[in-house]
């Protein structure tokens, strides 16, 4: 997990705290895949999440509208993006 220029293993059980405005990126390293309890708060953010699994599959279009909308942003372009593929093996 990366937040803010902090880079954190969550195991089973753990948490993380992603403040708000604050750049996260979150991966899963292990062959299984992981599951996520996200709590957001205040409410109404989880209504982007609700959106986005509304998508025909690869609306890349709907998918940055939802995010617009939700002001929501995705920095692919981040320095960190190749840094923590690199770092971690990750597609």
């Amino acid at each position: 997990m990366l937040v803010g220029e902090e880079i954190s293993h969550a195991g089973p059980g753990c948490w993380v705290l992603k403040p708000r405005d604050v750049v996260h990126a979150m991966w899963n390293r292990g062959e299984q895949g992981a599951r996520i309890l996200e709590l957001l708060t205040p409410a109404g953010s989880e209504a982007w999440f609700e959106e986005i699994l509304a998508l025909e599959e690869g609306s890349q279009a709907g998918f940055e509208n939802a995010c617009r909308r939700h002001g929501l942003a995705f920095h692919r372009d981040s320095p960190w993006t190749a840094e923590l593929r690199r770092r971690f093996n990750l597609k």
